[in-house]
């Protein structure tokens, strides 16, 4: 029997369980409005609200549902997470994919330093005043 404070998906054919209280955080995303009954949605014989998204890159947004922090699996960029967060309007997710995204480019720009003086760095991003 399926409890009530626990919402079942099917993500890309791959079943998620999320605890109601974190998809309630933000009113103005779709999974909010998909468990709240504003959104439609369909359901397999489970009672599973059904996705055709990428499961590998849900359980990333799963994850940052439950602990409001941006951890990357592999194979998974901030730009891809940016798209989820844009498809189910999650402003939090969104601005946190934005700044690792960001993080990114940093970084390669520091590689390209690296690279282009053949291992002496040029550029090296520190802490306050470094």
């Amino acid at each position: 029997m399926a409890r009530p404070d626990v919402v079942c998906f099917k993500v890309g054919g791959e079943r998620f369980e999320l605890s109601r209280e974190y998809l309630l955080h933000d009113e103005d995303s779709m999974l909010y409005k998909m468990v709240d009954g504003t959104w439609n949605t369909s359901k397999d014989v489970d009672g599973c609200i059904i996705i055709d998204r990428d499961p590998i890159r849900f359980r990333v947004v799963s994850n940052f549902l439950r602990t409001r922090e941006l951890v990357l699996d592999y194979g998974v960029t901030a730009d891809g997470i940016l798209q989820e967060a844009s498809f189910f309007q999650l402003e939090d997710l969104a601005q946190a994919a934005t700044a690792r995204a960001d993080e990114s480019d940093e970084l390669r720009l520091l590689n390209l330093y690296v690279d282009e003086r053949k291992g002496k760095v040029l550029y090296c991003r520190g802490g306050e005043g470094g």
